[in-house]
């Protein structure tokens, strides 16, 4: 009985991963798979096309001569005409040329308004007071200080130059360092500011003061400090800074000394004849009415609850 052969379970080499073993990747011809593909690929499939992460904005046509002249005729027509965003008050500025504006309704809404509407009424009644104290003291020139010569037109602002009263001295020449008012709103609190336009907004002035020394002219080292040779700096009260200068003064010796032009010196002469009457009026500002009382009294029960 003849003998079979053995049947080889194993192969001569031993296996390795594909594309390590004796034939490369970069010898394998795919050809063949791609060919089958392609014959085998559907009508959408050949139509189509691969895209890739960025697309390609296809270009914007150009118009032709008549379809720039309608877009440059609807962009002059979109510019002049007023866009009806509402009816009412808007309308009838549209319509007949009174009434607020869109920018003036915009700006002015809501808690800002009521802020600025309640901000210009205490103002005016700060004026009102001012002209009721300076009026009851028989103060000289009270329509000058009952608005300090600061408006709309000739607003407070840094820098500035102003008369002030100080108990002590009598009337002084100050510089405007800092200016405080109160924000709008419950609770407000007071901050710095660059520029006021009523008097009746300011919580506070600081100012380096100028003492009068010789004619017209005023040092910047003044009794108060002379000891120290220093200048001198005060936080004043609304009520007890006067007025602004109707001129800056000319300055000399680096900022020492300051000299008035006549107008404001006269002003000067006039203030300083009444000394009396404006101690009195600062007493009269001291003077707490039942009225102010019961506001403060109101607004510190509110800061405890808050």
């Amino acid at each position: 009985m003849s003998s079979l052969a053995m049947i080889q379970t194993a192969t001569q080499e031993p296996e390795q991963p594909f594309g390590r073993g004796a034939v490369a990747m970069s010898e394998l011809d795919l050809s063949f798979l791609v060919e089958e593909r392609i014959k085998h690929q559907t009508e959408h499939e050949r139509r189509s096309v691969r895209v890739g992460a960025t697309q390609h904005q296809p270009a914007t046509p150009q118009m032709t001569a008549r379809q720039q002249l309608i877009h440059g005729v609807n962009r002059l027509i979109r510019q002049e005409q007023a866009r009806s965003t509402t009816t009412g008050t808007l309308r009838l500025a549209r319509w007949t040329g009174t009434g607020p504006t869109v920018s003036q309704t915009a700006a002015a809404g809501g808690n800002s308004a009521n802020a600025a509407v309640v901000a210009t009424a205490a103002a005016q009644n700060v004026i009102k007071s001012r002209t009721s104290i300076f009026s009851k003291a028989q103060v000289p020139a009270v329509a000058l200080l009952a608005n300090g010569r600061v408006s709309q037109l000739r607003p407070f602002i840094l820098g500035d130059f102003g008369f002030m009263f100080d108990e002590k001295y009598g009337v002084l020449l100050g510089k405007v360092i800092a200016l405080y008012a109160k924000s709008g709103g419950k609770a407000a609190r007071h901050g710095s500011v660059e520029s006021l336009t009523s008097i009746g907004a300011l919580s506070n002035v600081l100012l380096q003061v100028f003492e009068p020394m010789y004619a017209n002219q005023f040092r910047a080292v003044p009794r108060a400090t002379a000891v120290f040779h220093t200048k001198h700096f005060v936080l004043l009260r609304p009520i007890a800074f006067l007025c602004v200068l109707h001129r800056m003064p000319k300055i000399a010796s680096e900022g020492f000394i300051l000299t008035l032009e006549g107008t404001d010196m006269d002003i000067f002469r006039q203030l300083s004849g009444a000394r009396d009457t404006l101690q009195e009026a600062m007493r009269l500002s001291r003077k707490r009415t039942k009225k102010l009382q019961q506001q403060d009294d109101t607004e510190k029960v509110d800061d405890d609850a808050s």
